[in-house]
């Protein structure tokens, strides 16, 4: 699962990342350590994708060791 957690890091065309998101949030949790991990990268780019696979996967509360319930996301006007 690691190898899927460092691919869609690194994956530029956010369709594909979108679609390696949706494999990781059918994983669980077991990719959150990586994902985490990933939030204190000097790349912009990799926090951002860790950020997204994350929501994805409804797991960034946790990951960030918050003490709260995961927010889910809102809807947003058109």
């Amino acid at each position: 699962m690691t190898a899927l957690a460092e691919a869609a890091l690194d994956e530029p065309h956010p369709s594909v990342a979108e679609t390696l998101y949706g494999a990781l949030a059918r994983a669980g949790d077991e990719p959150v350590p990586t994902l985490a991990d990933a939030l204190d990268s000097p790349d912009p780019a990799r926090r951002r994708r860790a950020v997204e696979a994350l929501e994805k996967i409804d797991t960034l509360a946790r990951a960030l060791d918050h003490d709260g319930p995961p927010r889910t996301p809102t809807a947003r006007s058109p």
